[in-house]
């Protein structure tokens, strides 16, 4: 294979409280019991649960006929400035009880997903007693696996899991196989957690302890590979919890089989998953699936013994009667209902913002669509509201919570706390300031008292601390993080290292606990490290949040009043509590309300400079509405006092000028309507500092000649605050290649934005536009590339280390050959290998082929170790073409011995075996010496490796085809044959000199019948 030199081998918003009732049969909720430190049922990713759970029931409505109840007691109404939502029948979600004990679930692969089989459970009993036991007693037996554990194992051969081949897998206590890592996390074993870890396969995944009896075993052989958990015990605080018994069989061509044996279990989630999956699932009726193909994706099913809330029901009910101007959500009911054990729980509904954490994976993203909404960012589950004292400020919960306190932490979930540490005596990403469940501050943490956990906690010196305060505000790295606060108002706090205490990081807070440890300071530039700054800012980040609160009665009865006064109550004390947490930084606005928007949200102007900005309704009002402007810096804008919006229409338009230098907060209100607040900056120029341009969209596209690029080459204008400047004049010229623009010039938008489009000369090649600031020394270079079609010859694909064309193995390198390939030359820099290089992709039987080297004339890649067959079309795709198919031709094995000049014929790569340096003229070899051959296209290896990936190093895989070398025509004794560790699809085989060969030895590798190259080596 050649390589090029250098080329590594391995290569404001507003609060509105929702309470909600519902039509229950009196009796008919589930009585929650909660565990004493669990109030928070909050996690990342729970948005993608709830909606899968609402579609699924959906679904099930609908194939049942179900018709909402319709009926005067059953019409939403607001109370005041409550509003009310009576259950039609669409807000509450059945328990979906397990039904699959006794049976068996089998997946079979099918296209990029499964087809799925219920039937007879095939538990194997036998099996499971042959076994190799994973938690031999007692609990404390080293080899025991443990509560949270987990072990990884060899399959014993290669399993094909979504599109990828892999011989280990982890397995773990809580009922379920991993790839790739282990899962050993305590939080909840929830759909979330089953979507965004690794890849994972789930029989049973739920919260089990081997450790406390029963027996995990795992049993191999070369065509299956099962797991067994009989009679594993549920975990349990005190005493002991209920027996599950389950299985689950791998085979070599990717079949799953789950069986049960004996559930008991109340709560599991059961399926499989790619891992990492963005998106929200489609879950399954497993136990009616009739071998259908499942969805592209991952295949699950929710198991629960409770009743639980339908959110994105309630919130789509909502919205039905209210507009869509609330950026929380807080929904109280009147009855009990499964919150997962928790008192109440938080959901992330959207973010925009980085610099917070990792609040969801990924940690930018936007669900609002699937809760009837276009801005809702956060949803609040309270529960029932008959849990909570008349009085909201009254202590009732843990020795130390309010309801205030406990709507501050759900509330606060939307932004905290999910930051990490850089630790300047250990990670610079560590979680050691973070409780339960990675998302609330260290019970070790001295919070200062704030509502998402932690403990203000007073030094007493000499390595003594007392905890003094809790639950009582946002701290001040709180407030940051919200975007209250700029990082220079933020002073150090501290954490507690190496605590003694009968409490661990993620206990509850608690007061006036006496415990010893060492201080570690914790300052605000660390968090920034691991997480990176805030964005937005707290210069523009919205300050005021638009909230809502609700009362639930049985279907067909009204609220009562005194349920309705003790949540207005709430809602009351929720404004001055939120005020007085945050330090009078932020505001909650917990009235009904109308939409009402300035926009753009934020603007950037010139001194000097108009602009004209717009206040817009969310509907046309029936009467003129006078809308209020007030600003909070005249001496930079001037905006007019009033405007009026005209009945019937949505919008009026607001002349912004910009006079000097500054920042303004200009906000608009109106009677019966929302206040929106923009944030409006003004400098002197484009040459001012702190202006940025920088590409916002279009760059590194590939297009054919003579045709127009799909997207505009876009580039934005912003300061230092990331505040987007409107009215400045961008030029763009073509400084590289064969194309036009249009236009040429272009003026920056209210969102910083000017674009150009480019039409493709005649002539292939690179083409650069370079976009200017006029008067300034801001650029920005866009590349784009023009490439014919991709044409690859059928004489083009040869063997990657001898260049000789004929059949392939799977695992083996291979080159190829043609032209417009790719739009420029491109190496893998990291392994596993990428399947794309410089938007090049090269597909075999369908697969993306892993990726060494790409250029115009030549790819380098990894034939898929998946392959079977005796050929495979190849296409190559090179982002604006894709080359016509050709076949290549596989076999068992195709070997071909590298070069040291990659020419596919001369001196070998070969070392000697002692001293790992090169056998040369200089340095020959010697008769009885052994050598290193370096090869490829040696066939099938045991253990497999999957496509793209390093040999392992620990445990080497051995081909299994035995593998034969001459030098000379005389048999040379092998030593081993196999993948060379740390390398992707190259092979080693070690071989002795055999006496009496001397001068130029020709070498020749021999597997399966089929002969390589021949290449020579120096033997003195």
């Amino acid at each position: 294979m050649r390589f090029l030199s250098g080329t590594p081998l391995s290569v404001t918003c507003r609060c509105l409280v929702v309470l909600v009732l519902m039509g229950l049969d009196p009796g008919s909720g589930f009585p929650a019991s909660f565990p004493k430190d669990e109030i928070c049922g909050t996690y990342p990713g729970r948005a993608a649960e709830e909606i899968a759970l609402h579609e699924k029931f959906f679904r099930q409505r609908l194939r049942q006929g179900f018709v909402p109840l319709a009926s005067s007691a059953s019409a939403p109404a607001d109370v005041g400035h409550i509003a009310v939502l009576p259950d039609d029948g669409t807000m509450v979600l059945p328990a979906n009880l397990f039904d699959l004990d006794q049976q068996g679930v089998t997946f079979t692969v099918a296209g990029n997903g499964f087809s799925v089989q219920a039937g007879p459970s095939a538990f194997d009993g036998g099996v499971a007693s042959q076994g190799v036991l994973l938690n031999p007693p007692p609990a404390s037996h080293p080899d025991n696996i443990g509560d949270d554990g987990t072990r990884q194992v060899n399959l014993g051969f290669s399993f094909p899991f979504f599109g990828r081949s892999y011989t280990a897998v982890f397995i773990n206590s809580d009922g379920n196989l991993t790839f790739r890592e282990g899962d050993t996390a305590i939080v909840s074993r929830s759909l979330a957690r089953f979507l965004s870890g690794p890849p994972r396969i789930a029989p049973y995944f739920a919260d089990l302890d081997p450790s406390a009896g029963g027996q995990l075993t795992y049993f191999t052989s070369s065509d299956r590979f099962v797991v067994t958990w009989n009679g594993v015990r549920d975990y349990a605080e005190t005493g002991t919890g209920p027996r599950e018994t389950f299985q689950v069989e791998l085979r070599p061509d990717g079949r799953i089989q789950f069986s049960y044996n004996g559930i008991t279990g109340r709560e599991a989630v059961v399926g499989v998953s790619a891992g990492s999956f963005p998106g929200t699932p489609t879950l399954l009726d497993l136990s009616g699936a009739a071998g259908q193909p499942g969805p592209a994706g991952p295949v699950a099913e929710i198991f629960s013994r409770s009743t639980r809330l339908d959110l994105p029901g309630v919130t789509k009910q909502f919205y039905q009667t209210h507009e869509d101007a609330y950026d929380f959500l807080i929904v109280f009911t009147t009855f009990d209902f499964d919150l997962d054990g928790a008192f109440a729980f938080e959901v992330n509904v959207a973010n925009q913002v980085t610099g917070i954490g990792r609040v969801s994976n990924p940690p930018v993203f936007d669900f609002s669509g699937s809760f009837g909404s276009s801005r809702l960012q956060s949803l609040v589950n309270m529960g029932n509201l008959a849990r909570y004292p008349a009085d909201p400020s009254a202590t009732f919960l843990r020795g130390v919570d309010s309801t205030l306190s406990i709507l501050g932490q759900e509330a606060g979930h939307r932004f905290l706390t999910y930051v990490t540490w850089n630790d300047p005596e250990g990670s610079a990403n560590s979680t050691a300031l973070l409780g339960r469940e990675m998302q609330h501050w260290s019970f070790f943490f001295n919070s200062d008292a704030s509502v998402l956990e932690g403990n203000r906690i007073r030094d007493d010196e000499n390595g003594s601390f007392t905890t003094i305060g809790a639950v009582e505000r946002y701290n001040e790295m709180d407030q940051y993080l919200m975007g209250l606060r700029s990082p220079q108002e933020v002073g150090e706090s501290f954490l507690v290292k190496d605590p003694s205490s009968g409490f661990s990081a993620s206990s509850a807070p608690r007061l006036n606990v006496n415990f010893s440890g060492r201080r570690a300071n914790v300052t605000l530039d660390q968090i920034i490290q691991a997480n990176g700054p805030r964005v937005p800012n707290s210069v523009v980040a919205p300050k005021s949040f638009n909230f809502a609160f609700v009362l639930v009665v049985p279907r067909n009865t009204s609220a009562s009043s005194e349920r309705v006064a003790q949540l207005d109550g709430i809602r009351q004390a929720w404004g001055p509590f939120f005020a007085r947490a945050t330090s009078s930084r932020g505001t909650a606005n917990t009235t009904l309300t109308r939409g009402l928007r300035f926009a753009p949200g934020t603007l950037g102007l010139f001194s000097g400079t108009q602009w004209q900005a717009r206040v817009e309704l969310l509907s046309a009002a029936a009467s003129d509405v006078a809308v209020t402007l007030t600003n909070s810096n005249p001496s930079a804008v001037i905006i007019p006092p009033q405007v009026v919006i005209p009945s019937g229409s949505r919008f009026a338009v607001v002349t912004v000028t910009a006079l000097a230098p500054g920042t303004a907060s200009v906000s608009a209100t109106a009677p019966g309507f929302e206040t929106s607040t923009t944030v409006i900056g003004v400098l002197s120029g484009p040459a001012a500092a702190g202006v940025s341009f920088s590409i916002a969209g279009g760059d590194q596209q590939v297009g054919s000649p003579g045709n127009r690029l799909a997207l505009p080459l876009q580039g934005v204008l912003r300061d230092a605050n990331q505040i987007p400047f409107a009215g400045a004049r961008i030029e763009f010229v073509v400084s590289q290649g064969d194309a036009s623009l249009s236009p040429a010039g272009a003026t920056t938008d209210g969102q910083g934005l000017a674009s150009t489009m480019v039409t493709l000369g005649a002539a292939s090649g690179p083409v650069i536009v370079t976009a200017t600031v006029p008067g300034t020394s801001l650029n920005a270079r866009f590349s784009s590339f023009s490439l014919g079609t991709a044409e690859v010859p059928q004489a083009g694909v040869v063997n990657g280390a001898s260049f000789l064309s004929g059949a392939a193995s799977p695992g083996s390198i291979i080159s190829i050959f043609g032209v417009n390939l790719a739009a420029t030359a491109a190496a893998a820099q990291s392994l596993p290998l990428p399947t794309q290089l410089a938007g090049t992709t090269a597909e075999i039987g369908g697969i993306a082929a892993p990726l060494f080297y790409v250029s115009s004339s030549q790819i380098n890649a990894q034939v898929p170790v998946e392959l079977s067959g005796t050929s495979a079309p190849l296409v190559v795709r090179n982002g604006a073409s894709t080359s016509a198919p050709v076949t290549i031709f596989l076999r068992s094995a195709g070997p071909g011995i590298f070069t040291r000049g990659s020419t596919g014929s001369g001196p070998g790569a070969i070392t000697h075996a002692s001293s790992q340096l090169p056998v040369s003229a200089e340095l020959p070899a010697s008769p009885g010496d052994f050598v290193q051959l370096f090869a490829t296209g040696l066939g099938r290896v045991s253990p497999a490796v999957s496509s793209g990936r390093p040999a392992f190093s620990q445990l080497l895989s051995q081909t299994v085809s035995p593998v034969t070398v001459t030098m000379n025509g005389v048999p040379a004794l092998v030593a081993f044959s196999g993948l060379a560790p740390g390398f992707v699809g190259v092979y080693q085989v070690n071989t002795q000199v055999p006496e009496g060969i001397t001068g130029t030895v020709a070498v020749v590798l021999t597997v399966d019948g089929v002969s390589s190259n021949v290449v020579t080596m120096e033997v003195r």
